[in-house]
């Protein structure tokens, strides 16, 4: 004596009900199998290792497109596209790499001052220009800049003892 609609109002309701339940129960399992997951070092490690070789792959991709010519080496000319497409350029933003300014992009790539980029130059370099600076490249800066200033404060000292010399023998 139960009306039909009444009756499927309440299975659709119990259906509605029992899927909630089931969708929090898996939500459940599913957060707690990923925070596990990531305490496991091993499986973090081999995250990172995929991450990286993927993101290796991307930057070899791009080298490629840039170098024109195909000698597999990158000039200014040829970086100083980067700075004209568009889209190129959005791909390095996208590669959290900064590509304003082709003329010091290329300084900083070009690691043997050789005026031409190879690709391995070109992954490492934009790797190291990968986001912001870690404190251990603002430590390392910080140790250059005082090595330099040692260097040169004992050259100063060589200079200033040789010009005394110098000096004292014309007397």
């Amino acid at each position: 004596s139960v009306s039909p609609v009444f009756s499927t109002a309440l299975m659709l309701y119990v259906g509605f009900a029992y899927f909630c339940i089931l969708n929090g129960v898996t939500g459940s399992f599913c957060a707690s199998a990923i925070e596990s997951s990531m305490a496991n070092p091993d499986l973090m490690t081999e995250i990172i290792l995929a991450r990286n070789y993927a993101y290796d792959q991307k930057l070899r991709e791009i080298f490629d497109r840039l170098d024109l010519d195909d000698s597999g080496v990158l000039t200014i000319t040829e970086l100083e596209r980067v700075m004209q497409d568009e889209r190129l350029q959005a791909l390095l933003v996208a590669m959290d790499i900064d590509s304003s300014d082709a003329w010091t992009l290329f300084w900083l790539l070009d690691e043997n001052r050789n005026m031409q980029i190879s690709c391995d130059e070109f992954v490492t370099g934009c790797v190291r220009l990968r986001g912001n600076a870690k404190c251990m490249d603002s430590l390392l800066l910080l140790s250059r800049v005082s090595q330099l200033s040692t260097a040169f404060a004992t050259w100063t000292r060589s200079i200033s003892q040789q010009a005394g010399t110098t000096t004292d023998s014309k007397r």
